[in-house]
């Protein structure tokens, strides 16, 4: 490869950098938000573990109601959960729920779980860390290699 047509591909990786990288952003919002959402729902854990239980009384509702899963998920209805993804700020993505009324809610339970219930385990942030550096290795490799 001459040194023009290097230059020329190293233009062209830079152009489909600038194109990709925002996508490359927003998968890893989606994915990583997705299994936050699916251990608080699906686990009842928190990023430090399980959360402590509902009360007696609580837990007793729930059944009654038949949402009980047998440990806390922080889930009724659904909606707090369904709220929760990634969205965009100014020009910035951002993981947490869009309305005002969901933030406080989800305050609420993060005060009574005793930290913050959306929060990110590290093995969580490192697997998407992964796949966003597959994606632009990949990336790379199509101009570079």
């Amino acid at each position: 490869m001459t040194a023009e047509e290097y230059a020329k591909n190293i233009e062209n990786c830079v152009r489909e950098l600038e194109e990709k990288v925002p996508d490359f952003v927003l998968s890893f919002g989606v994915s990583l938000s997705s299994q936050i959402r699916e251990r608080i729902q699906l686990r009842g854990e928190g990023k430090d573990g399980a959360f402590k239980k509902y009360t007696k009384k609580y837990d007793a509702y729930k059944t009654k109601k038949g949402r009980n899963q047998g440990f806390r998920d922080l889930t009724f209805s659904g909606d707090l959960m369904k709220e929760f993804g990634v969205y965009k700020e100014n020009k910035n993505y951002e993981i947490g729920f869009k309305k005002d009324k969901s933030k406080l809610i989800a305050e609420g339970n993060s005060e009574y779980v005793g930290g913050n219930i959306i929060e990110p385990k590290d093995e969580e942030i490192d697997t998407e860390i992964e796949q966003f550096e597959t994606s632009i290795m990949n990336l790379l490799k199509k101009y570079l290699a």
